[in-house]
């Protein structure tokens, strides 16, 4: 699966940061989008959670509805949020280019849960980079 490709680019984070990683995508989630056009925003983000991530299990879950694509990353175990949040900015800009958007829910608590939403549509993925259809 492609998720697990785009893990397997991070495994000195995983393993200095001392993280467990649970894909919690379902086999059978298919998109309308080729994923390569949306891969790199999917890898910055689990890049920017595992930065900012220690000693945690992440859980990675993903849902399509009509035509969106919700990727959630859960860390259980969040020790700077701040620095997570601002870390995601550039991921919020990036899913704002294309009309996605993400979202961080717990800046503050132990458990933060980040949201990233977007188009399921491959005639909306328009975005800097060009056509992303």
């Amino acid at each position: 699966m492609l998720l697990d490709d785009l893990v397997g680019e991070l495994p000195g984070l995983i393993r200095e940061n001392h993280i467990a990683v649970k894909n919690e995508i379902p086999a059978e989630l298919r998109t309308q989008t080729d994923p390569e056009a949306y891969l790199p925003l999917v890898s910055e983000l689990l890049n920017t959670v595992m930065s900012n991530a220690r000693d945690t299990c992440i859980s990675i879950s993903a849902e399509r509805y009509r035509d969106v694509l919700t990727v959630r990353v859960v860390d259980r175990n969040n020790y700077n949020g701040y620095a997570l949040d601002f870390g995601l900015m550039s991921v919020g800009r990036l899913a704002r280019e294309i009309g996605g958007d993400v979202v961080v829910d717990g800046v503050q608590k132990r458990v933060a849960t980040i949201s990233l939403s977007i188009p399921d549509n491959p005639e909306l993925m328009i975005s800097s980079y060009g056509a992303m259809a």
